[in-house]
């Protein structure tokens, strides 16, 4: 794969992010700071907008960005701003390996 830094700097929108075409790429053996890094200094594998890759960074980074708004834990966010107003009572997060289904 290869990973060029962009002429023009396109920012990456939520939209790109929730879409998982902001142009980044995961790698598990690379801390998620080093990724998030790239993303906003554009280093990107493709155009933004025009390719498909799955990437848990941009998630990562909408999840932050969701906290900070909120000025709280995600999990209280959401539950408080979603869940609850559309009376969804069985959502949760799994947040260790060993809560995923299948594990």
């Amino acid at each position: 794969m290869h990973i060029k830094r962009a002429r023009t700097i396109k920012p990456a929108q939520i939209r790109h992010l929730l879409r998982v075409t902001e142009a980044t790429s995961w790698h598990p053996e690379r801390n998620a700071l080093i990724l998030l890094l790239g993303l906003i200094c554009g280093m990107r594998i493709s155009e933004i907008g025009t390719a498909w890759r799955y990437s848990n960074v941009g998630l990562i980074f909408v999840a932050r960005l969701i906290e900070r708004a909120a000025d709280m834990p995600l999990e209280a966010a959401i539950k408080q701003r979603v869940s609850t107003p559309l009376g969804i009572s069985t959502l949760r997060f799994a947040t260790e390996r060993s809560e995923l289904c299948g594990e």
